[in-house]
Order: C-alpha cells, then sequence, then structure tokens
C-alpha cells in the first residue's frame, strides 16, 4: 500500500463521520459528516470595495438525507471580515441533486435565511455546496478516502464567500519528455498528487505520489515545498520563475540530494476540477543502478473528481 501509506500521514484530519438506517415504516438512509476549520479557509470578496481578504475556516455540520434528498447544514466559526464576530447559523432544510459527471451532491438555494437570523441578521443571497463526503480514490489496486467539500455563498448581498479546502488530492496523467538521446514522450496513466495551501504565508506544496517519467523508471513520491499561490474565486494558480530550482523532499522530509525542480506551473478550477501541473524535474542526482535518470518536462492533467486510474482529463 505504499501509495496510501505516503499521503495517509499528510492528509490532515478534516471528516467525522455518523450514519444511521433506520427500518420500519419511516425508514431513512442518512449520514453526518462534519467538514473542520482545520481542513479550510474563506476567500472573500468584498462587493462594496472590491477588496479580498483571506480569513480562517469555518465547521460545517453536514446532514445528507439519501431517502428524501435533502441536506441540512450547520456552520460555526463563520468569519467574513476582519471588522465581523465569528458566527453560528443553521440553515434550514435544502433540496440536492447528485451530478453523475463529478460524482458530487449539489445544493443551489437563492435567499436562505437562516433558522436562527433573529439572532444575527445574516442572509445568504446564494448558498452552494458540492460535496462528495465518500470519495474514494482506486490507484494501483488500492482504495483511500479523500472527500471533498466545496461551499461558496453570498452573504448579505455583500460577501462573495469562496470556502477552499487547504488539501486537494488529484488523480491523472502525466505526459514526460526526457533529455536523453532517442527518448520519446513517455505518458504514465496512475498518478496521485496532493496540493496542500498555507493560506496565511501563501504558498504551497506539491506532493507527487508513486509516479513514473520515462520507460523502466522505478516509481518515484517526492515533495516541492513553500511554492508561491495566487488565490482567486475560482480557484488558485502557480508561477515560478524558470530560472528558480526549489530542492525536492522525500516522503520523510530529506532533502533529495542534486535533484531540484523548476518552472513549476499550475492553474486548478475549483468547479470543473480540471487542474494542469507541470514543471522541469532534475533527477539526475539519483544514483542507482539498473537505471540511468535524467531531467524531465512534466506536464500533468489531473482531475480533482477523479476516482480511479481511468479518471482523466
Amino acid at each position: 500500500m505504499k501509495i496510501l501509506h505516503y499521503l495517509a500521514g499528510a492528509l490532515i484530519p478534516a471528516l467525522a463521520f455518523t450514519s444511521c438506517l433506520n427500518s420500519g415504516e419511516d425508514a431513512k438512509n442518512e449520514a453526518t459528516y462534519t467538514y473542520a476549520n482545520t481542513a479550510n479557509f474563506n476567500y472573500v470578496r468584498d462587493l462594496e470595495t472590491d477588496e479580498t481578504a483571506i480569513m480562517d475556516g469555518a465547521t460545517y455540520k453536514i446532514n445528507y438525507d439519501y431517502t428524501q434528498a435533502n441536506v441540512t447544514v450547520d456552520i460555526s466559526g463563520l468569519k467574513v471580515a476582519e471588522d465581523l464576530a465569528q458566527v453560528s447559523l443553521k440553515l434550514p432544510t435544502l433540496p440536492f441533486t447528485t451530478d453523475l459527471q463529478s460524482g458530487l451532491f449539489v445544493t443551489r438555494q437563492n435567499t436562505v435565511v437562516p433558522t436562527n437570523a433573529i439572532q444575527n441578521n445574516y442572509v445568504f443571497d446564494t448558498f452552494i455546496l458540492r460535496a462528495n463526503p465518500d470519495r474514494f480514490i482506486y490507484v494501483g489496486g488500492q482504495l483511500g478516502s479523500y472527500p471533498i467539500y466545496l461551499p461558496a455563498f453570498e452573504l448579505n448581498s455583500r460577501y462573495q464567500v469562496t470556502v477552499f479546502p487547504i488539501q486537494s488530492v488529484y488523480l491523472g496523467t502525466t505526459l514526460s519528455d526526457s533529455d536523453k538521446e532517442g527518448t520519446t514522450t513517455y505518458k504514465y496513466l496512475g498518478n496521485l498528487y496532493a496540493v496542500t495551501i498555507d493560506y496565511k504565508k501563501l504558498t504551497a506544496s506539491i506532493s507527487v505520489v508513486q509516479s513514473m517519467f520515462a520507460e523502466n523508471m522505478p516509481a518515484k513520491s517526492f515533495e516541492i515545498k513553500n511554492l508561491p499561490i495566487q488565490l482567486n474565486e475560482s480557484g488558485y494558480t502557480i508561477v515560478t520563475d524558470p530560472e528558480v530550482t526549489y530542492p525536492i523532499y522525500t516522503p520523510s522530509n530529506k532533502v533529495m540530494e542534486n535533484c531540484y525542480v523548476s518552472d513549476v506551473r499550475v492553474s486548478s478550477f475549483l468547479n470543473s476540477g480540471a487542474t494542469g501541473i507541470n514543471f522541469t524535474l532534475d533527477l539526475s542526482g539519483i544514483d542507482e543502478k539498473g537505471f540511468d535518470y535524467g531531467v524531465y518536462k512534466v506536464r500533468s492533467s489531473l482531475t480533482y473528481y477523479g476516482t480511479q486510474e481511468s479518471d482523466k482529463n
């Protein structure tokens, strides 16, 4: 279980889960999930001033009633501006549908008034929740749990809020070109990448899990740290100076001597799940018998919503 063991240590504890399947005349299939504030943050645009801010996340307690196809959401610790206090909001029961292409449960509702609105005077002009709490990724014959929660809303006709996951796990295809003479573009299907955002420093790290960049290359796992990131309402971008190199680290957090990454370019969209991660990878510092490592230009086409090796952009 190399792939799943590597990411398990890096995954952020985000999810608590309870479920209930009642029997009898009023049987109901339901489950409750908790998306903790330690696993998300808010990107907020003030629609009056057009200024943006990054705020600590809230905790979302989400109950899905699969029998009636509805959801209830309790939000605690929500903060959308420095001059506003944290609030707790209880939303009324809302319907959801299933997006068969992405595998997400989707709730979209206008003018949502919290049931405790008298106490806080908050109204959601729009409220969107897209989630797959039971998302499992199947790679290399192994299963791992990587849930998706994507709330987004406009509050009091002033604050446009995109709730970002601190860590996103992607699946997809990589094309690699080697500097070795006589080689052709190598295509590898079973890629598992994770991007973790430090929203206070506006940096990100990329974990590459058991990927291959040339024919017969032993699979490699590594992490690239402290990359500059830019956020927007739709997702994020990472662009580094092509002349600047970044060290790469093993899963045990040791520097891979004389191995580097440069020219990192990432573009990710939350709504579509489409993510491209490109970089130049120098593994020439690895001295192992049986394989001659070199420099590789890597282009990865990934999806946030994929669940198995065949889910590729």
